[in-house]
């Protein structure tokens, strides 16, 4: 059912690139198997630990092109870690590359018997009869190591001292993945799939009960793989039905509590947005990651009856647009208005219109920072321009040089002492300066003091009281202080009349494009229906 994952989708989308316009939706894959990067680049695992949560044991294997299961073997161990073939120590259930006293060590040093077996039942058949051995899979051939050394000369010594002759020292491998026992260190078995064939670990020892697996303190359903990179750790993948996949990610992009109808909207925006999204990060040897680079995903733990609900009543349900696939891109809120595409990124899309928000406002009281300020000095921007390549002087005005139809920040312009103007627009207007959305006022220079996130501007501080540290009132003396957009405090000098500071007052949590989630919670609150929401954030969309 899940097999030729990706020829089937390629397929799938030159069809609907061929149709009309206003064609029927093409099917895609029922509920395929996609690849979730856990742990990667940087953050890629010298080891990684997996403990049953329902079902018991686990077996071995490697997943092929198509995303189908090959079983090497199995082990009836419910504690099991993987571990790059370096030298690793066990201390206190943890493996770490740092050896200490107390410290099991698990080495990258092995004795290869001679010979070699047809199964897997062969080799540890022939395992068991020696003390240490283990099983090991290469490149299609099974046979049996001995022992976890150091070091060569330690697995030298070894070799003979027990007298085995015809063997010969296998040592760390760029490919290699090492399984041992979590809790004693015994190696269980090895795989050197070399750069065409990476580790898998299917939880449970056969298919009659569906596993979920703990995980760095989550609980996953589906298989794990292992794959060294360049030699280097583990990158570790999660490879999950479409269904289940969607289940881990409405607990964390939105909450297992939220309204039905919104967690419907969202589902469907989540598994839509994976199928027009797989191999994203194929460089990885993965679809997408579980980062807000993607979507946020860390198994089902936070998952409950009203979520998973909320995916089993949308099952196979997707967002479409004149026949294909539509990019259903989400955000947190967006403080009043969305924002169409182009006026963001670089490409026009149709269904990607900004529209006014009337219903987010009825919830902003249970949003986190909905109404937020930052304040900038001349001096600080002068510092962020000049960063971004713009060899400018002293910043004397800062403003919102052009709006969107929806009422959104276009492009913003600086102004130097020099009289030179630098403009950034699309989505130069939020990350040049780190904000929160491209919904904003600019406030201050020439134009007052404003004084929260409201929008409230004073044209001086004169005679007005402020809350001191100790959280008494006092009179805002001549010299004010001000808490910077980097939180530094810096004192406004007399008769500078906030000419030198700059307050950015906005609303809303994202790059604005497609859904608001809060948006979606709203209308759910109100009686509206997921594809009601669907429809009123996409433009012409049809849903099926």
């Amino acid at each position: 059912m899940h097999g030729k994952i990706r020829q089937i989708v390629t397929c799938v989308l030159l069809l609907m690139a061929l149709a009309p316009a206003a064609a029927q939706a093409t099917a895609v894959p029922d509920n395929p198997t996609v690849r979730i990067g856990l742990y990667f680049g940087d953050g890629a695992l010298p080891s990684a630990n997996l403990e049953n949560s329902t079902g018991s044991g686990y077996r071995f294997g490697y997943f092929d092109a198509d995303r189908d299961f090959h079983q090497l073997g199995t082990t009836d161990d419910t504690q099991i870690t993987m571990l790059k073939n370096k030298n690793m120590y066990l201390s206190g259930g943890a493996y770490s590359e740092t050896p200490s006293p107390s410290a099991v060590a698990v080495g990258c040093y092995h004795i290869q018997l001679p010979g070699s077996y047809a199964t897997y039942a062969g080799a540890r058949t022939a395992a068991n009869a020696r003390s240490g051995a283990f099983p090991v899979w290469i490149s299609g051939a099974y046979s049996v190591r001995v022992g976890a050394y150091t070091s060569k000369e330690a697995a030298q010594a070894a070799q003979a001292a027990l007298n085995l002759s015809g063997s010969t020292i296998a040592g760390p491998g760029d490919d290699v993945v090492t399984v041992a026992n979590t809790r004693t260190g015994e190696v269980l078995f090895q795989f050197d799939g070399g750069s065409s064939a990476a580790l898998a670990i299917q939880p449970g020892l056969d298919d009659a009960v569906k596993t979920t697996t703990w995980f760095k303190g989550y609980r996953y359903y589906g298989a794990f793989q292992y794959r060294r990179l360049d030699g280097g750790n583990l990158t570790v993948v999660n490879f999950v039905l479409l269904e289940d996949y969607i289940k881990g990610i409405l607990p964390y992009e939105m909450g297992s509590s939220w309204p039905l109808e919104a967690l419907k909207a969202q589902a469907v925006c989540a598994r839509t947005y994976t199928v027009m999204n797989l191999g994203k990060h194929d460089t990885y040897g993965f679809d997408l990651c579980n980062t807000t680079d993607c979507q946020v995903y860390h198994g089902v733990n936070g998952a409950n009856s009203n979520s998973d609900r909320a995916v089993e009543e949308t099952k196979g349900v997707y967002v479409w647009y004149h026949g294909e696939l539509a990019q259903t891109f989400y955000f947190s809120c967006d403080g009043g208005g969305t924002e169409s595409c182009g006026n963001v990124w670089n490409e026009d899309i149709p269904y990607l219109k900004g529209v006014s928000d009337p219903y987010e406002a009825s919830v902003s009281s249970k949003i986190s920072q909905y109404h937020w300020t930052v304040t900038y000095t001349a001096s600080e921007l002068k510092s962020i321009l000049q960063k971004n390549s713009c060899a400018c002087a002293d910043i004397v005005n800062f403003y919102v040089s052009q709006r969107t139809d929806t009422g959104n920040v276009y492009s913003i312009a600086f102004e130097d002492s020099n009289g030179k103007t630098y403009t950034f627009s699309k989505q130069q207007v939020r990350n040049l300066l780190g904000l929160r959305s491209a919904r904003y006022e600019i406030g201050g220079g020439n134009s007052g003091y404003y004084v929260d996130g409201m929008g409230t501007k004073l044209d001086t501080v004169s005679g007005l009281y402020a809350i001191n540290g100790s959280g008494n009132t006092a009179v805002i003396g001549e010299a004010p202080y001000v808490v910077t957009g980097t939180g530094e405090s810096q004192i406004l000098t007399p008769g500078a009349s906030g000419k030198d500071t700059y307050t950015v007052s906005g609303s809303g949590w994202g790059h604005l494009i497609g859904m608001s989630q809060w948006g979606a919670y709203a209308m759910a609150s109100q009686g509206k229906t997921y594809d009601q929401i669907l429809t009123f954030y996409f433009t012409g969309i049809t849903i099926q």
